[in-house]
């Protein structure tokens, strides 16, 4: 099945990036960085589904949202930054995914996905956060040396989050970025950027100015 999915990095409240094809997505392979059949660690509480768009009779096993924000992060150098989202725009989400804020029935789901950097120390740290928060997927095999590897860091990213969860529209951001969920959800009903199971499509935009050097407005 094929969803039309977004791609979208928010950069200090803004909306800024590109949007990618789930299609397209589930051809980004991590043949590089894991064994073949090797899938990325995911550790996350029982999701109640809210709402599963109906498909052609399969049942897909993937926990369904239909906000997928996924968040590459650094293993060690990111830790306090996760807690500060957690503690800010994230805890707007209740366990089902719905915002509290926002007058919406959409459910979301916030990844952050992370190598295995650090010692070994530093991995017993992490293993205690992942048990605690239930949010955070590990590459294995994969490791950078503070922010390096970015394109591949995001390319592995999005294609954990299509192997463990399904999604009619995906997110990403960064560790250092406050989204306004209220805003962008709004945003995404106005534009039809979610996926339509009906016709098997989304609506896909450009928002955002890269470096300054962009003429195009930010939706």
């Amino acid at each position: 099945r094929t969803c039309c999915c977004l791609l979208v990095a928010v950069i200090l409240g803004g909306l800024c990036q590109v949007y990618l094809n789930q299609k397209f997505a589930q051809s980004l392979e991590c043949k590089p960085c894991r064994q073949d059949g090797e899938k990325a660690t995911v550790v996350a509480e029982p999701v109640r589904v809210v709402h599963q768009p109906e498909g052609d009779g399969e049942q897909d096993p993937r926990p369904y949202y239909d906000l997928m924000i996924v968040i590459p992060a650094h293993a060690v150098a990111d830790a306090d930054r996760r807690i500060a989202q957690r503690n800010s725009w994230v805890r707007f989400l209740d366990e089902s995914g719905r915002c509290s804020t926002c007058a919406s029935i959409r459910t979301t789901k916030v990844l952050y996905v992370v190598g295995e950097e650090g010692t070994q120390k530093d991995r017993e740290k992490l293993k205690a956060e992942l048990a605690k928060y239930g949010d955070i997927a590990v590459i294995p095999g994969f490791s950078q040396t503070l922010y390096t590897q970015r394109a591949r860091k995001t390319r592995l990213s999005v294609h954990v989050a299509v192997e463990q969860f399904s999604f009619g529209l995906l997110l990403k951001t960064d560790t250092d970025s406050y989204v306004f969920l209220d805003r962008f959800l709004k945003l995404v009903e106005r534009e039809q950027m979610f996926w339509d199971p009906a016709s098997d499509s989304g609506r896909s935009s450009y928002g955002g100015n890269f470096m300054g050097m962009s003429t195009l407005p930010v939706l």
